[in-house]
This record gives structure tokens, C-alpha cells and sequence, in this order.
């Protein structure tokens, strides 16, 4: 008989919490041989032509349909106060910003 088979079988036999207790082993197994998988992909490079990939299709997406868009109606527009107000908290600073989200609170659509 050949070790899956062997296997198999005896996977067959256990108990239900023999069965819980091994099939919560198996999935720490497969999920670290899968990591470790990974790992050896990316630092052999056969995951860079995809990760690049996929980082130009999300700035294209960002730029083009989600955040920035060419020619924006007028209406969109910050208004003087708010570059004002923000002007004072940022300065020419714009890192101060990070970890905060700007809320468009206008109806605009």
C-alpha cells in the first residue's frame, strides 16, 4: 500500500475529535507549507512580473476612477475657507495629514 493510501485509511479510523484534532493540524500544516511557498517565490523573483503588474492597475484605477479625475466639474472644487482651515493645520506640510480621512461632506454627485 503506498503512503497516501496508508493514510487514508487511517484517517478513516479516528474519532470524531481525533478527526478535529487532525484536520486542525492539517490546515496549520498546508497554510505554513504554503507561506513557506510563497516566501521562496518571491525571493526567487517569480512573483515580481505580477506583483508590478497588479501595481500599475491600481494606480491606473486610483488615478483614473477612484480619487483623481482630469478636468473635475468647477462644482467639486474646494471652497476658499476649507483650503484656508486646512492650509493653517498642514502647512506646506502635507504629511501632517496621514492616518486622517478627508470627508467631502457635499452632496454632489
Amino acid at each position: 500500500m503506498d503512503t497516501v493510501g496508508e493514510i487514508k485509511s487511517a484517517v478513516t479510523k479516528l474519532s470524531r475529535e481525533e478527526l478535529s484534532a487532525f484536520r486542525n493540524w492539517f490546515q496549520e500544516y498546508d497554510s505554513d507549507a504554503w507561506d513557506k511557498e510563497i516566501e521562496e517565490d518571491v525571493a526567487e523573483g517569480r512573483l515580481d512580473a505580477i506583483a508590478e503588474q497588479a501595481m500599475r492597475d491600481l494606480d491606473k484605477y486610483i488615478r483614473e476612477k477612484y480619487i483623481l479625475e482630469n478636468n473635475p466639474d468647477g462644482k467639486y472644487d474646494c471652497s476658499p475657507e476649507f483650503i484656508k482651515k486646512l492650509l493653517k493645520i498642514v502647512g506646506n506640510n502635507p504629511e501632517k495629514l496621514h492616518g486622517y480621512r478627508l470627508i467631502d461632506h457635499r452632496s454632489g454627485a
